[in-house]
């Protein structure tokens, strides 16, 4: 469970040099900055984007990646996942002697991936922000408040990533190195796909004749959402947990009328689903029944 230690924390980060200000990099300067953070200098690929964020930033942006690190205490890396280690190693190139610690935002990776600048002795972490950015600065900072962070490094880089969210979010969560894939897999199976299965919940209703499935959904799921984390499966409701074989038989039947994209995913999360809910599904008959539907005629012996 996330430490939620509320206890004061005397913080010694010192300025800042954010390098990348996509909608991550945006929001984290932006509450580092509301925190009484100092952001020094920006630098992106991008130079527009870096110049912008360094105007609302009340920083400069950087002509170069080595006058950013120059000139900055701590390194606070928000690069995409694939830029990260080449980005590391052009900073790690370029050191000075002022910088002591440098984060990456990178939920896939652990501290190791800052390895070339932990070998030049300063402390590093990763320090993953728990939360959807949409790019609206203020909801995505909003939303940051609110957030978990995910804190993995040596003691002295995840006591120095503690100083730097205080202020911004009091849930701290450690992963550990070897954790890190399986745990950002976790985030994206349950989180980024989840906007699929909505969509095409909401493509099935558009072709069942309802012309905004917004308000449909919503209330349903978003109690179904909260019943989910507060009950686990508990929450399970529905035909397959009911064992209605003639209702799971006619929606794959309709599915692959009307929509038969749909059709893949329906029975993969409903086999998933009647695996859980084994016990629940009290006569074999229908549990056996609803594996053949699920199963598809062309699995079938």
């Amino acid at each position: 469970m996330p430490d939620r230690d509320h206890s004061p924390v005397t913080s010694d980060v010192r300025p800042i040099g954010l390098i990348g200000t996509g909608r991550v990099g945006r929001a984290l300067g932006t509450a580092f900055a509301a925190a009484g953070r100092t952001i020094s200098r920006t630098w992106d690929v991008d130079a527009g984007s870096a110049r912008s964020a360094a105007d609302s930033l009340g920083a400069v942006a950087a002509p170069d990646l080595a006058a950013l690190v120059s000139s900055s205490d701590t390194l606070v890396f928000a690069v995409p996942d694939d830029a990260l280690a080449a980005t590391v190693d052009a900073a790690a190139a370029v050191l000075t002697g002022r910088t002591v610690f440098a984060v990456h935002v990178c939920g896939r990776h652990g501290a190791g991936m800052l390895a070339p600048l932990a070998a030049a002795g300063l402390a590093t972490a990763a320090l993953h922000p728990v939360s959807a950015f949409v790019g609206d600065v203020a909801t995505d900072v909003a939303a940051l408040g609110r957030a978990t962070f995910a804190v993995t490094g040596r003691p002295e880089g995840t006591r120095r990533a503690r100083e730097l969210v205080s202020g911004i979010g009091d849930r701290v969560l450690a992963v550990a190195e070897q954790d890190r894939a399986l745990y950002h897999a976790a985030l994206a199976h349950g989180s980024n796909l989840l906007v699929y299965l909505v969509h095409q919940a909401t493509v099935a209703l558009l072709r069942a004749g309802v012309p905004d499935p917004a308000p449909v959904l919503a209330p349903l799921l978003r109690t179904a959402l909260e019943n989910s984390i507060e009950l686990g499966l508990g929450a399970a409701t529905g035909p397959l947990v009911r064992g209605d074989v003639g209702t799971v038989g006619e929606h794959v039947a309709v599915l692959e009328q009307a929509a038969p994209e749909l059709v893949p995913t329906y029975r993969a999360l409903s086999g998933y689903a009647l695996d859980a809910v084994d016990a629940v599904v009290e006569r074999p008959a229908d549990r056996r029944a609803l594996q053949r539907i699920l199963d598809g005629p062309e699995d079938r012996p």
